[in-house]
């Protein structure tokens, strides 16, 4: 596999980071129904690489989180944990745990030694158990975090649901080596009815093996369970209160007194108090703490008459004043709906045979956001000189379309130290992120799934420096058509999240990689497909029953030359829009010209709000408001939603087609590229939807299939310049979902729902054509694309790709028997791509690259386009 593009999922709990695996940190993340890995080389300035997808799951993959352990199988202090495994869970109510099928390396914090490791970074992870219980989708999911964990034989899973409950696992990884599958049972259900859980964090006591358990959702609670040491049975010892909206995160830390690199400051904490953040729709943050208690740590506490535990006046002067300025401004409940709590709550825990007194207690406000908080996650601990480190950071993500770093000052008031995020376009906000290794970047997700990646430039004039890197874009909604321009230079996609995209690579320092660098259109209906009519220029087609016509613009032109490059002549850039806006309450993408009067044209003056030529792939924001292509035509006559649409290699003609319950509605509309009308009368032959048109090679025929079971033919007439029925065959027992010519033209193949691929001979000795091969699969064939050059030469083999409902893809080898000219399968056909390199969900499209450089390279790469929302590159 050579790229795959995807997204993260719409909730606050689908990414984690793998800081402690060897080769680079590792971003496990949910993508539709896969959980997608990807290396992160922010240090290099390389950005994000997607490097596995590990499929299993039918539905949403809702939540992602790394097992840790101690390293080693040690419980020392001073060196890091190290992730295990990864567990996921899903909309299809399970859970799933996966682990490296070769070993990981792991960069020990104390190892010295220079050997560099064999496997820098397993890329095949598998599936070792699946948990299965929950009769509704899973909504959390917790692992323990903490600086020491009790034991190495066994972990605990936290996993709640929209069933209004809350399972515990415990997974016992296998002591045989030769067993690869982990032993999982659920040992308690914790029932939260009516309402359910939407976050949840778990650790241990300070200085105890005691597991503790936060969850929080729709109640605005947060609920708090400490389990016993034999069973490990949970139960809930107390509520705390402060949020007016649901929690949408909770994240613990474990304190350490030296908390930055250089500095020790106690901050009114203990060594190895917890702290919880928690991340609210009420547009806060806020901040807990538990602490053992000490002699003197319970001198200014009193219970009141509901059994609580409250702090009494008499500690310091500058403490109370402030409790009281609170107080005044905003009061217990205050307006607005901010609670400021002074309530503490002292447990009593068995801890072995001693009985210990714990504090838990509202620590810290934090305000600066103005929308909903969706997440919350603390800075990652390092170890430095042989010490264990937990950086005093936090990093929230909002629907305010920030992403802010928070940090104490010397007075332990935290305050805002960065904002990251974006300005202007159709973005909605943030809805999770995380901070890398060393907190050297910050990884967040929005609501349309663009991972996006800030490195630390470091302290500048007393403020942390920024600045962007290339991260990891693509669709979130089904694929549903891709097409390479003719010169194999690009690929456009389009999809139902109503955009189509543009992917290319980005050559540089021998290196080359692929990536979106434009987003030709970006429309408010579902698109449904797409066509090249010639090197810089496409058509569309969507629900909105119009055909629309691009070309690029000289931005992309000569950003391509500068990512890609691809270099035009100045004749091709004189000719074409600077760039392409869309004025209010338009829905065209109008062409920018240079130097229009600005009187004339003063709604479109081209005012770049970014540089208008970019030397690396562009970011998120870019790609949303300055990548456009202007429209040059539209085109009406259909007058249901677009369903197929194909141009001819000669760039002459369009043929589209359109949802179709009768046959009058069922035709196939051919346009005139020079008048951008129709050339002649609509081709009739079907009578339900057309679901593929393709026109040969040399454009003398027009191939259609759709849902009536049947392909058409329809051929050149050289006198009138009109395409005319030519035969049709009713040959297949299901809708016939894809169709495909040869390189030669001698043949083309059918590929449907009823489990079966024919492929066709085309002879000029019979007027119809006959089948010449049937080849049966094991599931529906949803696409279908005969390779654009011969296997084998000498011997004339033929190679077609096809795609399936599950999104297996299988290439098919046949040749023609030089006896009696009959068609045989080559020994591999029916080979695939691995399932770890397959999609998701059902193949929607495949389409060939073209020889690229003129011709003289072959090119053997395939792209696909799936329902699961990927984009997909594959060298063959």
């Amino acid at each position: 596999m050579q790229f795959v593009s995807a997204t993260c999922n719409r909730a606050p709990q689908t990414n984690d980071v793998a800081y402690n695996l060897a080769g680079g940190e590792i971003v496990a993340f949910g993508a539709h129904n896969s959980v997608a890995l990807a290396k992160v080389r922010c240090g290099s300035g390389e950005g994000a690489e997607i490097i596995a997808t590990l499929h299993g799951h039918t539905g949403l993959v809702s939540c992602v989180r790394f097992l840790r352990r101690n390293n080693s199988g040690n419980n020392k202090t001073n060196t890091l944990p190290v992730e295990v495994a990864l567990v996921s869970a899903s909309a299809d109510t399970s859970l799933r745990i996966w682990k490296p099928y070769i070993s990981t390396p792991i960069r020990n914090a104390k190892s010295k030694q220079k050997k560099k490791p064999t496997n820098t970074a397993a890329t095949e992870w598998r599936c070792s158990a699946v948990l299965t219980g929950h009769s509704a989708p899973v909504s959390a999911l917790a692992v323990a975090h903490a600086r020491v964990f009790p034991t190495s034989t066994s972990d605990l899973i936290i996993s709640a649901a929209t069933d209004a409950t809350v399972r515990i696992w415990r997974r016992s990884p296998s002591s045989n080596h030769s067993t690869f599958e982990d032993h999982v049972e659920c040992i308690q259900i914790l029932p939260t009815g009516p309402r359910y859980s939407l976050s949840a964090a778990l650790s241990f006591l300070p200085n105890s093996n005691v597991p503790i358990l936060f969850l929080a959702g729709c109640d605005n609670l947060i609920s708090v369970y400490l389990s016993n040491d034999k069973n490990l049975q949970f139960s809930k010892i107390l509520a705390l209160q402060g949020h007016t909206d649901w929690i949408r995160d909770l994240e613990v830390a474990t304190f350490t007194k030296l908390n930055t690199d250089v500095s020790s400051t106690n901050f009114g904490y203990s060594e190895g108090d917890l702290m919880l953040a928690s991340a609210s729709q009420d547009k806060y943050v806020r901040l807990w703490k538990v602490s053992e208690s000490g002699p003197d740590s319970t001198k200014n506490l009193s219970s009141d008459s509901d059994g609580r535990t409250v702090i009494l006046k008499g500690g310091s002067t500058e403490f109370n004043d402030a409790i009281e300025m609170l107080e005044t401004l905003v009061g217990e409940d205050g307006e607005g709906g901010i609670q400021l709590s002074t309530k503490a709550h002292i447990i009593e825990v068995a801890v072995g045979d001693v009985k210990r007194k714990y504090t838990i207690m509202f620590d810290a406000l934090l305000i600066g956001h103005e929308d909903w908080v969706h997440s919350v996650a603390w800075a990652p601990p390092v170890v430095k000189n042989n010490v264990y480190i937990q950086k005093l950071e936090l990093v929230s993500a909002s629907a305010d379309k920030c992403v802010t770093v928070w940090k104490p000052d010397s007075g332990h008031v935290w305050t805002v130290d960065s904002r990251l995020g974006e300005v202007g376009g159709n973005s909605f906000g943030f809805y999770g992120a995380r901070f890398g290794f060393n907190s050297k970047w910050i990884l967040a997700h929005g609501y349309h799934g663009a991972l996006q990646i800030w490195e630390s430039l470091g302290v500048q004039d007393g403020q942390e420096v920024w600045d962007a890197r290339v991260g990891l874009s693509g669709h979130y909604m089904a694929v549903e058509d891709i097409a390479w321009n003719e010169t194999g230079d690009f690929l456009i996609s389009t999809s139902l999240d109503q955009t189509s995209r543009l992917w290319g690579e980005w050559k540089r320092n021998g290196k080359s990689t692929w990536h979106e660098i434009a987003r030709p259109q970006i429309h408010g209906y579902d698109l449904h497909c797409l066509a090249m009519i010639h090197k810089y220029g496409f058509v569309s087609g969507a629900d909105e029953k119009i055909i629309r016509v691009f070309e690029a613009s000289r931005t992309f032109l000569e950003s391509l030359k500068n990512i890609s490059g691809i270099e035009e002549t100045g004749e091709v850039l004189d000719r074409l829009p600077v760039g392409a806006a869309v004025p209010a309450l338009g829905l065209s993408n109008k062409a920018i010209l240079s130097g229009a009067p600005l009187d004339t044209n003063a709604e479109l003056v081209f005012t770049p709000l970014a540089p208008e030529t970019v030397q690396r792939p562009p970011f998120e924001q870019y790609l949303m408001q300055h990548t456009l292509w202007p429209e040059v035509n539209k085109l009406y006559g259909h007058g249901y939603e677009l369903i197929s649409i194909a141009a001819s290699h000669n760039g002459k003609f369009v043929a589209s087609s359109s949802k179709a319950a009768i046959s009058e509605h069922a035709v196939v509309r051919v346009w005139s590229t020079e008048t951008w009308k129709e050339a002649h009368k609509p081709l009739t032959s079907h009578s339900l939807t057309v679901t593929g048109i393709e026109f040969s090679h040399d454009d003398t025929h027009l191939l259609t299939c759709g849902r009536d079971r049947m392909w058409s033919l329809f051929k050149l007439d050289d006198e009138d310049n009109t395409y005319k029925p030519l035969v049709n065959n009713v040959s297949h027992g299901r809708i016939i979902w894809g169709c495909s010519w040869s390189h030669d033209d001698k043949y083309f193949a059918t590929g449907s729902r009823d489990k079966t691929i024919k492929v066709w001979r085309l002879s000029a000795a019979t007027s119809s054509p006959n089948c010449a091969l049937e080849i049966k699969a094991e599931s529906s064939v949803t696409a279908i694309s005969f390779a654009p050059w011969s296997h084998n030469p000498s011997s004339m083999q033929y190679v077609i790709a096809a795609g399936h409902e599950g999104g297996r893809i299988l290439f098919h080898i046949f040749s023609e028997n030089s006896d009696n000219g009959s068609l045989v399968l080559a020994v591999g056909s029916g080979s695939c791509i691995t399932a770890e390199n397959c999609p998701g969900g059902t193949i929607k499209r495949l389409a060939w690259r073209p020889k690229i450089n003129g011709g003289k390279v072959g090119s053997r790469v395939v792209a696909a386009a799936s329902e699961d929302h990927s984009v997909r590159i594959y060298t063959i």
